[in-house]
């Protein structure tokens, strides 16, 4: 992916406003990384990301600034509208799965019983940026028409997010599961990757998210 900056407010008789709505990709972002300049808005349940809005313009990534959207009148309701009504193109894979296929299974002496054999992957098609998938909320209604149960969200990166129904770990105590996140996040992830310390709850009974731990 290649991501850059463009000020599209400078050519705005380049592109039409429909071309602008149908260019607009989320992405999940620390909510202290994104500049003020970037159009972005609050997850709801997870206080410390925010969903930034960037413009994919012939396979080139470019954040909407506030300048482009004032140049071309876009309000926030379009926005939304047009998220909520575009097909996010996501995947959802048992993360053993995954790890097979990589042929990692053995390697890390995952076995199909293990508990983290029960995690799923969310991502988007390209499992670039993906993690922006737990804030659609088509797909967030697609994942509670599939598990009927609530779910712990773990932010692994940027590009994903495990899942794992609540059920599955019976016992687990939401600190731990933070203290894990935190320990991962320390030792694999990258800092450009990086996404959140925090653990999140998509709680079945509420049909919302809310920050765990």
């Amino acid at each position: 992916m290649i991501v850059q900056k463009t000020d599209y407010a400078k050519h705005a008789d380049l592109l039409s406003k429909k071309q602008i709505l149908d260019a607009v990709t989320p992405f999940l972002y620390p909510a202290k990384k994104v500049p003020d300049t970037f159009v972005s808005a609050k997850v709801k349940g997870m206080d410390d990301i925010v969903i930034s809005f960037f413009l994919n313009i012939g396979g080139n990534y470019t954040p909407l600034l506030k300048s482009t959207q004032q140049a071309y009148g876009i309000t926030a309701k379009e926005i939304f509208d047009h998220i909520s009504h575009t097909d996010y193109g996501y995947t959802l894979s048992p993360i053993m799965d995954i790890l097979k296929e990589l042929n990692l299974s053995e390697a890390l002496a995952i076995s199909d019983d293990d508990t983290h054999s029960l995690f799923y992957v969310l991502t988007n098609n390209t499992c670039s940026y993906g993690a922006a998938a737990i804030a659609n909320p088509v797909v967030l209604h697609e994942l509670r028409e599939k598990f009927k149960c609530s779910l712990y969200i773990f932010p692994s990166s940027v590009h994903e997010v495990l899942l794992m129904p609540v059920q599955n770990i019976p016992n687990a105590v939401p600190n731990e599961l933070a203290d894990m996140v935190k320990e991962i996040n320390h030792n694999v992830v990258g800092p450009e990757e990086f996404l959140s310390d925090h653990v999140y709850l998509y709680d079945y009974e509420q049909n919302c998210i809310r920050t765990l731990a």
